[in-house]
């Protein structure tokens, strides 16, 4: 971090990776220092060094549309109930890692299903399509 400025300063990464490092996680925006973070240089610069990329999306999805793809980061993780009250979370696998979580890649429960938060979700994926929908026609005009 730039101690005059407060911002985070890639170079400052640069001495912290080694051979050894294998996955570098950031937020996305941070809600203490006001600042949203260059996630796609970041992610570009964590892979020219051969690590693998996991980004906090909680302070920054309910405000912005995410492009996972653009960014071109490995994980995206961010907390449902950040814009709807349910208790879930959600993580974006990029499928050329997915294969770390095995033959049951899709199953992430620590505890029971609560079948009425999951049912909800079909809200959340309608929200999101009209949030993208949105944000993409304004950037068509």
């Amino acid at each position: 971090m730039n101690p005059e400025t407060f911002n985070v300063d890639i170079s400052d990464l640069d001495s912290l990776m080694t051979e050894n490092t294998k996955l570098v996680c950031f937020t996305h925006c941070s809600n203490v220092m006001g600042q949203i973070l260059p996630a796609k240089n970041l992610t570009d610069f964590i892979h020219s060094k051969g690590a693998k990329v996991c980004i906090d999306g909680v302070a920054y999805v309910p405000h912005r549309a995410v492009d996972v793809k653009e960014i071109g980061c490995d994980f995206y993780a961010f907390s449902v109930y950040k814009l709807f009250g349910i208790r879930y979370a959600c993580l974006y696998v990029n499928k050329d890692v997915e294969h770390v979580f095995g033959v049951n890649k899709h199953t992430f429960w620590a505890t029971g299903i609560n079948f009425e938060c999951a049912y909800s979700f079909l809200g959340v994926k309608d929200y999101f399509e009209d949030f993208v929908g949105q944000s993409q026609g304004s950037k068509n005009s």
